[in-house]
């Protein structure tokens, strides 16, 4: 919004005014979006979208402002909303994959197959950060098309139907936004299917011309009901191009492999086709090796297995991390004593930082493996592999800790009886924040120094650990 906004002026300490123009309008927009990224920061485990992901989404979710559908010279993409913008940011966190950043290199075409139930639009918005164009010389309005990197974004429904983005014609201002053809001048596409019949879409972004380098771009979708069978967990993806994950051994069984096609465009690779067995209680060694095209670099590692089996990795089931390596990774897992399950393993390599489960990595790759645990359920408790407990059931019903998120203070209940007990918080980084030792059942920490973001908070009472997830508000 702005018009007619209640604003502080420069008359005096207590002056007040009523007043309209960009002078509103800008700060608006801008403190809406810094709000916007702390949001995707807060629940995306520290990281910040893209320029062009935060440009997609206030776009994709702004409200028609206009007299016709889609975008126009006079309104734009319409008037921003910052809820609908924040919900998109939470329904990112469910498996359906609502917002992405990927990487299109020359010659390359990338499809998504989505399903629509018939009952809501299905909309898909793509911008990218385009390389800086010729400039023209001096004049009003130049209709001379600055592209330097063309995406095209497109549907393909049931019917082996087109549907093209909206697009404006610079001949007739006044003129309705059209969506018959292919939109070659703006780096905003957004196709708009306000009444889709129930089926199977693919979207479809590829490229005219030749791509000057490789061009990361970002997409949000609305109006899907499910997705590619191989996100039946929550979607974890990279960019393999540089780094990779090269291999993953356990115990005596070895996955050796290069990066497929697949695995090179999307940073994925589905191996739920090959299962490692272990037992119930075991310890295992594991290698973790990259891959790198050109030099190596540092990379960060972490395992989850899904030990409950309930499609996700969140209850207790982070089983290794590994931070800053430019080789191969060794270390030592411990199998929790949950008795006989086949279940997901997921291993996730990045850049830049211990990645989170459901991250979309900038540069790296995730892979997904069955396990097969094989047993009964045993006493006691083994040692522990990095920050992470290997039987942290057993005591996690004895911890309590709240207020969580918090911002200030955090209160730390033991209710068992404490063994040479200490409290460590770490980042998502490994790095310890804050170390103390804890001499009643009852701890309270001073977090206010921490930044904004998840941490890790880990209890260890002699030979037993337990962690839970915090958020520093």
């Amino acid at each position: 919004n702005g018009v007619d906004l209640y604003s502080p002026i420069a008359t005096g300490t207590l002056g007040y005014g009523i007043w309209s123009g960009t002078s509103m309008s800008t700060p608006n927009a801008a403190g809406t979006m810094a709000l916007l990224q702390e949001h995707y920061q807060n629940t995306h485990g520290g990281s910040s979208m893209l320029a062009s992901t935060l440009k997609a989404l206030v776009i994709h979710t702004a409200d028609e402002a206009g007299t016709t559908a889609g975008p126009d010279y006079q309104f734009g993409w319409g008037l921003l909303n910052a809820g609908q913008a924040a919900l998109k940011i939470g329904e990112d966190d469910k498996p359906l994959n609502l917002i992405d950043e990927l990487v299109l290199s020359n010659n390359e075409t990338f499809t998504r197959e989505v399903t629509v139930d018939g009952n809501q639009p299905l909309v898909v918005t793509i911008v990218w950060t385009d390389l800086p164009g010729t400039p023209v010389a001096a004049i009003i309005d130049p209709i001379d098309p600055m592209l330097v990197n063309d995406l095209d974004l497109s549907i393909i429904g049931p019917s082996a139907q087109y549907y093209h983005p909206w697009s404006l014609n610079p001949a007739s201002p006044d003129a309705a936004a059209s969506n018959n053809t292919e939109n070659n001048v703006d780096n905003v596409e957004m196709v708009y299917i306000a009444e889709p019949p129930a089926g199977t879409y693919t979207i479809q972004i590829s490229h005219n011309g030749i791509l000057a380098n490789p061009q990361h771009y970002s997409m949000i979708i609305s109006g899907i009901q499910s997705d590619d069978p191989v996100f039946s967990y929550c979607d974890s993806h990279g960019n393999a191009t540089g780094d990779w994950i090269a291999s993953v051994s356990i115990g005596e069984e070895t996955n050796p492999e290069s990066p497929s096609l697949s695995g090179e465009k999307f940073g994925y690779q589905d191996f739920t086709d090959y299962t490692f067995n272990v037992n119930a209680g075991g310890t295992y060694p594991i290698t973790l090796t990259p891959g790198f095209r050109s030099k190596a670099r540092s990379e960060y590692w972490a395992v989850w297995i899904d030990y409950d089996g309930n499609k996700d990795f969140t209850d207790d089931e982070l089983v290794l991390t590994a931070s800053e390596n430019d080789s191969k990774v060794t270390g030592t897992i411990t199998i929790h004593n949950i008795g006989t399950i086949t279940t997901r393993m997921r291993i996730s390599m990045s850049r830049r930082g211990v990645p989170d489960p459901c991250e979309k990595i900038k540069f790296g790759e995730v892979e997904d493996y069955t396990i097969n645990i094989i047993g009964t359920p045993l006493q006691g408790s083994g040692d522990k592999s990095g920050i992470i407990a290997a039987d942290t059931d057993l005591i996690q019903n004895e911890l309590n800790i709240y207020p969580n998120p918090s911002n200030n203070i955090l209160n730390v209940k033991y209710s068992g009886e404490l063994n040479l007990a200490s409290v460590k918080i770490f980042n998502v980084q490994g790095a310890v924040m804050i170390n103390k030792k804890v001499k009643s059942n009852h701890t309270i920490l001073d977090i206010s120094d921490l930044s904004a973001g998840v941490y890790y908070l880990v209890l260890k009472n002699g030979d037993m650990m337990s962690y839970e997830k915090i958020i520093k508000q």
